[in-house]
């Protein structure tokens, strides 16, 4: 549901904010697809980041068909990320 004058990516969160899911993961999945579709992009991820151990550790992706391939599960060294 739009309202006139909000920004284009309030009514979709607004839409995700009114649902109830399943799980987290579920909801984790709803977001990532979201903010994929409203930056543009074919792939969004979210990570935790351990700095003492220099971890960048994906904990949940969603990849359009065209997207990046983001493995759920791939750790890389914090230093060698942006």
């Amino acid at each position: 549901m739009e309202h006139l004058g909000s920004p284009a990516y309030l009514g979709g969160l607004s839409e995700l904010a009114g649902r109830s899911f399943g799980s987290a993961e579920e909801a984790r999945e709803a977001l990532l697809r979201l903010i994929s579709e409203q930056l543009g992009m074919r792939s969004a991820f979210l990570t935790r980041i351990t700095p003492r151990e220099n971890r960048n550790e994906i904990v949940a992706s969603h990849n359009a068909p065209d997207g990046c391939g983001i493995p759920v599960g791939a750790v890389l060294p914090l230093s060698g990320t942006f």
